[in-house]
């Protein structure tokens, strides 16, 4: 019993005509006729060399032709000869025109799976970069083409925070709000020391100063204590904008240069120096303006105008006591004109310094993040442009853009592929 896939395409072979027992050929040419067991592509005797035949050298033409003497003289398979079911050159040409006819038929099917492959092989290709010419003179533009197309990326990056998630400015923006909050949050716990301090005032800070009197620079220094508090979460929100701004640089660097260890470890170190060396810068800056704000100034001007912000805080004193406008001031002589007696009382203190921590608060709140964005971004980028620029300068172009071995091995293969492909696409068109 024979699959039917079997009798559809199976080619019977028969050998050893010349061992077939005498009686036995009738038997043997009902097979050979298909009405034992019938196949499509029918039955096919054939004579092999022997290993007689082979000890002695008989070559293949020779055997072929004692073959078909064999068939010709063969009183039951001579016959057999015109209907071509016989001989080994029968055989060959029988499997020959099979071959043909089903490569003909496959055609239409193998041309599809090229086309299919050459569309996933050019997918493929697409993960990596075209790769660098091997001509050394073509090298010196590709590296620079390389490089431009870092530069403007983090040209970009830093001109509108275009990264490749979202925005930068998204990452950055709620550490800013974050500051802020503090800074807000803050005021409340400053008011509340300035309240318990006064309330103490004549038990735990007052000096050699007459009772009802009191020294300023008692509340200068509890000005001073709080900003200088202010410090540390200043520089905490530095070094959180320092880790995204280089992440997303670096995040460039590798996109860039992907295929480039040489080339990607510069750019990282230059990434990492660059930041190293502005987070120190703005570092200072701002111990510097914390040291400044512990200076506890403000113009009379901007103090005034967050005392009459707050009326009502200070209703009592504005209705006692005439209070200027600076606006009204002959010649810029504030104290000429202002007498603010009624505002010089411990029970205001606490309000009064509440409108100073505000101005305070304002100007860090704005200060900090424009000192971060200007020195760890704007700048940072500037530099980092500068220096990749530099590095066409006297460079091993070679060593630069070597690739990563498993990178360039793959692309390789993939390129040879597709070469393949394409020429098997000729190839079938020409059918």
């Amino acid at each position: 019993f024979f699959p039917p896939l079997y009798v559809l395409c199976l080619q019977a072979i028969l050998t050893k005509p010349d061992l077939v027992d005498k009686g036995a050929e009738p038997d043997i040419l009902k097979i050979v006729n298909g009405q034992v067991v019938h196949l499509n592509k029918g039955y096919i005797i054939v004579k092999c060399r022997g290993q007689s035949d082979i000890n002695q050298k008989i070559s293949l033409a020779d055997a072929t032709r004692l073959e078909m003497e064999f068939f010709k003289n063969h009183h039951y398979f001579s016959p057999l000869l015109e209907q071509n079911k016989v001989t080994t050159q029968c055989l060959a040409t029988k499997l020959t025109q099979d071959l043909v006819d089903h490569i003909k038929t496959s055609l239409p099917y193998l041309t599809d799976q090229i086309r299919e492959h050459l569309e996933t092989v050019k997918t493929e290709l697409k993960k990596y970069s075209t790769g660098p010419p091997l001509e050394r003179k073509k090298m010196g533009p590709y590296l620079t083409e390389r490089l431009m197309d870092f530069i403007d990326k983090i040209h970009e990056l830093c001109r509108v925070g275009n990264s490749s998630e979202k925005n930068l400015h998204t990452f950055l923006r709620p550490v800013f709000q974050k500051w802020d909050s503090y800074l807000s949050n803050t005021k409340g716990l400053f008011l509340n020391e300035v309240a318990t301090m006064i309330k103490n005032y004549d038990k735990e800070h007052r000096g050699r100063e007459l009772i009802t009197f009191s020294d300023y620079c008692v509340y200068e220094h509890a000005v001073q204590k709080h900003i200088l508090g202010l410090q540390e979460p200043a520089l905490d929100v530095l070094k959180a904008i320092r880790g995204m701004v280089q992440a997303e640089f670096r995040d460039v660097c590798e996109a860039c240069f992907k295929s480039y260890p040489q080339l990607r470890c510069l750019a990282v170190t230059k990434i990492d120096e660059i930041q190293s060396k502005q987070e120190a810068k703005v570092e200072k800056r701002i111990k510097e303006y914390i040291n400044m704000e512990r200076l506890v100034y403000t113009q009379d001007s901007i103090f005034v105008k967050g005392l009459k912000d707050h009326k009502d805080q200070f209703k009592e004193a504005f209705e006692e006591e005439h209070f200027y406008d600076p606006e009204e001031t002959e010649e810029n002589d504030i104290t000429a004109v202002f007498n603010c007696a009624a505002f010089d009382t411990r029970k205001l203190t606490p309000d009064k310094l509440g409108v100073y921590y505000e101005i305070v608060y304002q100007r860090l709140a704005d200060y900090v993040p424009m000192l971060i964005l200007q020195f760890m971004l704007k700048e940072s980028a500037k530099m980092l442009r500068i220096q990749i620029m530099d590095l066409r300068d006297g460079a091993d172009v070679v060593k630069l853009l070597s690739e990563d071995s498993t990178a360039g091995r793959r692309r390789a293969d993939l390129h040879q592929r597709l070469d393949r492909l394409k020429k098997a696409q000729e190839k079938l068109s020409d059918f």
